[in-house]
């Protein structure tokens, strides 16, 4: 990924139309994602520059620029790339008034948050399209421990959102 390249880049998630920063960030989530082609390295010079310009567009004004940014923020943390203190933006967008913007945060939150991923994804549709009931085996002991996980994630998380009674 050439200088210039990256320099591309970074004024696309920056354009005036969102459907550019859109288109943007699919390219960056796809370069994101393991590519046995593209070098580790370079990803990794790539995320360090790109991260905070991804991490701020995860609020953009357009719910599906930031649902694509949120994205990629979960392909730098499956990189283990990101911080544990750079979560919380992300997290954030699980109380958002959009839709698209919830789901991706809640797939972040499964896969990088609580203790295990409680999402059942189809393998068809990748990770932003995963339901919460276990289509496996284990059935409802599995329900359970993944209910209680979402709720101590309430707790903890809710905070300034909605107020919980004992």
């Amino acid at each position: 990924l050439e200088q210039q390249w990256t320099r591309y880049l970074h004024f696309g998630m920056g354009d005036r139309d969102p459907k550019v920063r859109s288109a943007v960030f699919a390219v960056l989530h796809d370069l994101l994602r393991d590519d046995p082609n593209v070098p580790a390295q370079i990803v990794a010079a790539l995320i360090e520059h790109s991260k905070p310009k991804i991490l701020a567009r995860c609020h953009d004004v357009d719910p599906a620029v930031g649902a694509a940014a949120v994205r990629c923020v979960s392909s730098i943390a499956a990189r283990e790339m990101l911080a544990e203190s750079e979560y919380d933006p992300v997290i954030d967008l699980v109380w958002d008034s959009d839709a698209q913007r919830r789901v991706e945060a809640a797939a972040f939150i499964s896969r990088f948050v609580l203790t295990e991923d409680i999402l059942d994804y189809p393998t068809k549709n990748g990770p932003h399209s995963g339901g919460l009931m276990p289509t496996g085996a284990g059935g409802g002991a599995v329900a359970r421990r993944r209910v209680t996980m979402l709720l101590q994630f309430l707790v903890e998380y809710s905070e300034g959102h909605f107020r919980l009674v004992d």
